[in-house]
């Protein structure tokens, strides 16, 4: 039962991530791939993991150059900060 428990929650998540890259833009799966990833810590929400923007553009299908441009946007208007971990200040944007 726990395998397929397992199994079913990876059909799950890869049917979610081939529904995102089919109908959203790449903001729309940056703003799903961050919100899911986000733990909250005290008042913010954090992303705890450590992930190039190589990785986040290998996982929602664009390029590094796109996440690069997207995620300085966020942080120039103070939705996020990227230190050492992502920082999520307040609820991103629902368009870019």
């Amino acid at each position: 039962m726990r395998l397929i428990r397992r199994l079913t929650g990876k059909v799950r998540r890869l049917t979610n991530s081939l529904y995102l890259i089919a109908t959203c833009d790449v903001f729309g799966r940056l703003r799903a791939l961050l919100t899911e990833r986000a733990k909250p810590k005290g008042d913010l929400m954090v992303i705890e993991e450590h992930l190039t923007h190589q990785e986040i553009a290998g996982r929602i299908g664009c390029t590094r150059e796109m996440v690069s441009r997207i995620m300085r946007d966020l942080v120039t208007g103070g939705y996020i900060d990227t230190d050492h971990h992502i920082l999520v200040r307040k609820e991103l944007p629902q368009s870019w």
